[in-house]
C-alpha cells in the first residue's frame, strides 16, 4: 500500500498481522484534517485573546479540546460548567 504524506510527520504503514489497533488511532486524522481545512489561521485570525510572548497560541489550545472531545473527553472531573 502506497500512501502520500500528509500535513502531519506519520506515514502509514501496512501490517498483516492480527494485533488489534487503538480505538483513538484517528485522532491523527482528526488533527490533519483541523489543519488541512486552515482552521489553525483562522483561529489565529478571528480569536486573539493571548498577546503574552512564550505562551501557547490560541490554535494549540483549540486543537488540543478538538482532540480530547474526539477521544472522548468532555470536562474533567470535579470541574462544573
Amino acid at each position: 500500500m502506497n500512501i502520500a504524506q500528509g500535513i502531519l510527520p506519520f506515514q502509514l504503514i501496512e501490517d498483516s498481522s492480527k494485533v488489534l489497533l487503538t480505538s483513538l488511532g484517528g485522532l491523527a486524522l482528526v488533527m490533519e484534517t483541523f489543519r488541512a481545512l486552515g482552521l489553525p489561521q483562522a483561529v489565529q485570525k478571528h480569536l486573539p485573546l493571548h498577546q503574552r510572548p512564550g505562551k501557547y497560541e490560541e490554535a494549540a489550545y483549540v486543537e488540543s479540546f478538538i482532540a480530547a472531545f474526539a477521544a472522548g473527553g468532555d470536562r474533567g472531573k470535579g470541574t462544573s460548567v
